[in-house]
C-alpha cells in the first residue's frame, strides 16, 4: 500500500483535487484523457504540469494563460468583479517540512488592464507529426523500436518497444500516441529514470498497479499535448471511466501523487533539463 507523507495542509488539497476529478469521471469523462489546443501556462510561458494541467486545461477560456494574485498585483492589473480563481497545487522542496499547498490563479480573461501585446503568443507548429518527430529526436537514451508485431507493448526484459506495423493504424497520429504510451513505460527502466523500482517491491499490489497505470496515462496524455495530437491510444484502449472513479474514490491521494511523478518523467522525455534524472519525486514511500 502507499504510505502518504505528513504534509502540511495536505488533506484538504488532496480531497479538493480528487473531488474535481471524480466529478468528471462520474460524467464518463477521464480528465487526463482530455485534449486541448494550448497547454496551460503562465505569462512567462512556463507550463503547468502535474494535475494542474487538467485542472486548468478545460475551463473554456480562449487562451490557457493564467496569473497568480501576486503577479496581478505586482503589475497593477485588477481582477474583474465577480470573477473567481482556479485551484492549482504546489509542492515545496523543503525536505525537512514538505508542504502541499493550494494556490489560486486567474485566467487572463478574468483580469483587467492586460494589453494584447503583453500576452504571450499561442505557440503551435501547425505540423503535429513534425512535433511528434521532434519529441523522439531529443529523447535521451532512446529505447529501440521494433514495428513488426501486432501488439504494442514495452518489453522490459529486453528494453525494446514492440509496435504494430504502420498499416495497422489509420494515420500517423494514432501510431505516435501509441508509441508515447510505451515510451513512458520505458523510462521506468533502471538505465533511465528507474522510477518503477519502487513498484517492483509489490508487483501484485492493486494500489501500486493503479499508481503505475495512472502515471503512464498522465504522461502519455501530456506528450500527446506537446505533440499536438489527440491521446487516441488512451481513448481507444483505456477508456474505463467507471473503473477510475471507483479507484479514486478509494484513494483520494492517487491523482496528486501520480501527477508528481509525471513532471520529472515528462521533463526527461522532452529533454528539458539535463538534470531531469536528479529531480526529486514526490516524497512517497511504497511499503
Amino acid at each position: 500500500m502507499f504510505k502518504t507523507p505528513k504534509l502540511t495542509g495536505s488533506h484538504e488539497v488532496f480531497k479538493t483535487v480528487n473531488d474535481a476529478f471524480c466529478r468528471k469521471l462520474s460524467q464518463g469523462i477521464i480528465p487526463w484523457h482530455q485534449s486541448f489546443k494550448e497547454i496551460p501556462a503562465d505569462m512567462t510561458g512556463s507550463t503547468f504540469l502535474n494535475v494542474n494541467m487538467w485542472l486548468l486545461g478545460d475551463l473554456g477560456y480562449p487562451r490557457n494563460v493564467f496569473l497568480s494574485k501576486e503577479q496581478i498585483k505586482s503589475t497593477g492589473w485588477t481582477i474583474k468583479g465577480g470573477e473567481r480563481g482556479h485551484l492549482i497545487v504546489h509542492l515545496n522542496n523543503d525536505e525537512n517540512n514538505p508542504c502541499l499547498i493550494r494556490k489560486t490563479v486567474y485566467n487572463i480573461a478574468q483580469v483587467s488592464g492586460i494589453q494584447r501585446e503583453q500576452i504571450p503568443p499561442l505557440i503551435t507548429t501547425g505540423n503535429p507529426i513534425g512535433a511528434c518527430k521532434s519529441i523522439l529526436r531529443y529523447v535521451p537514451d532512446m529505447v529501440p523500436i521494433e514495428d513488426t508485431g501486432t501488439y504494442a507493448f514495452y518489453r522490459r526484459s529486453d528494453d525494446i518497444i514492440d509496435m504494430p506495423q504502420p498499416e495497422y493504424f489509420e494515420n500517423d497520429a494514432q501510431w505516435y500516441s501509441t508509441l508515447f504510451y510505451q515510451l513512458i513505460a520505458s523510462t521506468g527502466h533502471a538505465k533511465r529514470l528507474g522510477w518503477d523500482k519502487r513498484l517492483e517491491q509489490k508487483p501484485y499490489d492493486k494500489q501500486v498497479y493503479c499508481l503505475e497505470l495512472l502515471v503512464i496515462e498522465m504522461c502519455c496524455s501530456c506528450l500527446c499535448a506537446y505533440g499536438e495530437i489527440e491521446p487516441w491510444f488512451l481513448s481507444r484502449y483505456h477508456s474505463n471511466s467507471e473503473g477510475w472513479l471507483h479507484t479514486l474514490e478509494s484513494d483520494a491521494t492517487l491523482a496528486v501523487i501520480a501527477g508528481s511523478y509525471m513532471q520529472p518523467i515528462v521533463s526527461y522525455i522532452l529533454n528539458l533539463d539535463e538534470r531531469a534524472k536528479n529531480l526529486k519525486l514526490f516524497p512517497v514511500s511504497i511499503i
